[in-house]
């Protein structure tokens, strides 16, 4: 052992040791057996991780396809303009699937 040191000395020119461990065997923190419970944080970032794959397939497909409905149309119809006679064919789809037809 002694030997083993002293030929590292030589070799790196500087004081080693050896025989001494600097880590310590733990349990992960994703083990039950840790004692770690407070998982707050990993659900926190798979939300924002989800909310920002969201956005950018949203940004996508209204820069490749642009706005596919009439807002303007939406608007009346939820403020309940009686001057509106063609119902948006949108409107009737979202019905249709709301009544299970």
């Amino acid at each position: 052992m002694f030997q083993v040191q002293r030929y590292l000395q030589f070799k790196y020119k500087f004081p080693l040791i050896v025989f001494i461990r600097i880590h310590r065997p733990c349990d992960s923190l994703f083990s039950w057996s840790s004692g770690f419970n407070d998982f707050g944080g990993f659900v926190n970032w798979g939300f924002l991780l989800l909310f920002l794959g969201g956005s950018r397939l949203f940004l996508e497909n209204v820069i490749k396809y642009g706005i596919r409905i009439d807002p303007y149309e939406w608007y009346r119809v939820f403020l309940g303009d009686t001057s509106v006679t063609v119902i948006p064919q949108s409107l009737i789809l979202l019905i249709c699937k709301l009544k299970q037809i």
